[in-house]
């Protein structure tokens, strides 16, 4: 295997294809896109058709990012793709796929993550780990092919059911969204309702902001720090990352106390639009807007679910400007109905019940992601040890066996 190849390209050219981080799926482990790149310079990575990408920098080594170069655009040799990337190219003695599939292997990621380097935020994995620290045992070709089939087998049905489980998904959203956007407008229609601007039931409403990441006394602290992705229409209890007292303080970091709702105003998949409530006081990043309710006229949850029915409302006002995002004006000039006190909390009751159904769907599907991963991460636990690999008839049973269960959750 060699790390970086020395590979040599045409400077006659105008354009270059050009692979940034953001076009490797963590999810799928392929590149979605090249783009195209007139100014090349010798800081990018270089790499060739069955060349292994392989993300060296936080949080990308985390989250697995790694991609298989395949179907670089006509008429070019090779890509070019960001600074951050390490290109693995196979050797004689292992296949190109072999290599991407180990690459994904957790034990395999952990190693990396053990040896990364460099300040809070900007942390890489060191060349050095990848050329000489990396001792894995490789079968023979012919068994790194049967391997490999067994794989790609095993990714394939995965793919399958995982095509499934999103289409549940989004009845799933859409249900529930329905569900609320009904309760909402018939409460509107009652006498003793009263539509109402989302601004004038707040006593405060603000976004958050992100500390210089290049700080490294900014993170890592005790303060909870959110980003839009983990508003997902859920209470929220804790966040993915910390900053310190002076991360906060020396930016425009802000804190949100328990009971606020959040909204995320940005991204182009499921994330903007969706709110969640707040259990504990926490920060976020300027991509998430803050309801803080007035408790003597709206009830926190109330609001939460209020908002949670306008998602697609929102959704729809952010595709006017260049950019799909929403903003704090376009939320806070939203109307709810706003009843009573006490017809709230019974409001609250019965669509807490509704959201329990719809959270039990979930967290079986969720069971069953859980269930499909564990077969390929055995595979790649067996080839990193060195151990004989199970036969592919163990295999096929287990993936058949989940997704059987799978299929029979869905219906």
């Amino acid at each position: 295997m060699t790390v970086n190849p020395r590979y040599q390209y045409d400077d006659s050219l105008d354009e270059h294809p050009h692979v940034p981080m953001s076009a490797v799926s963590e999810d799928t482990k392929r590149i979605t896109e090249f783009t195209s790149k007139e100014n090349i310079y010798s800081g990018l990575s270089k790499f060739k058709e069955d060349d292994v990408l392989f993300a060296r920098i936080t949080p990308c080594t985390e989250n697995g990012k790694v991609a298989l170069v395949a179907n670089i655009p006509e008429n070019y040799e090779m890509s070019f793709g960001s600074s951050e990337f390490a290109v693995l190219s196979a050797g004689d003695e292992i296949l190109p796929r072999f290599l991407y599939y180990l690459c994904q292997a957790p034990g395999l990621r952990t190693r990396a993550i053990n040896q990364m380097k460099g300040a809070s935020g900007r942390k890489r994995v060191p060349y050095s780990f990848l050329r000489e620290e990396i001792e894995i045992p490789i079968p023979p070709i012919e068994e790194q092919k049967q391997i490999v089939e067994i794989l790609d087998s095993i990714f394939h049905e995965i793919e399958n059911i995982e095509e499934v489980t999103h289409r549940e998904e989004e009845i799933e959203s859409i249900f529930f969204e329905s569900a609320l956007s009904d309760a909402i407008n018939q409460i509107g229609e009652r006498e003793t309702s009263e539509w109402i601007r989302i601004s004038d039931v707040c006593d405060e409403t603000k976004n958050g902001g992100t500390p210089k990441r290049s700080e490294e006394r900014y993170w890592e602290g005790e303060i909870p720090w959110l980003k839009s992705g983990e508003v997902d229409n859920n209470k929220l209890y804790d966040a993915e990352e910390y900053i310190t007292k002076k991360g906060l303080d020396q930016s425009s970091a802000k804190l949100f106390r328990p009971d606020t709702v959040l909204v995320a105003m940005y991204g182009d998949g499921n994330t903007r639009g969706r709110a969640s409530l707040l259990k504990e006081e926490m920060s976020a990043n300027q991509a998430v807007c803050g309801l803080s309710p007035n408790q003597e006229q709206c009830i926190p949850e109330y609001l939460w679910y209020c908002v949670m029915s306008l998602r697609a409302k929102l959704r729809a006002k952010s595709r006017g400007g260049n950019q799909a995002n929403l903003n704090q004006g376009m939320i806070v000039e939203e109307k709810i109905p706003l009843p009573p006190l006490e017809t709230q909390r019974h409001v609250v009751s019965k669509l807490s019940r509704i959201q329990d159904r719809f959270d039990n769907i979930s967290s079986s599907l969720d069971g069953q992601r859980q269930v499909l991963s564990i077969l390929p991460e055995s595979i790649l636990h067996s080839v990193l040890k060195g151990e004989t690999t199970p036969v592919e008839g163990e295999f096929r049973s287990g993936i058949n066996d989940s997704g059987q269960l799978a299929i029979q959750e869905f219906n």
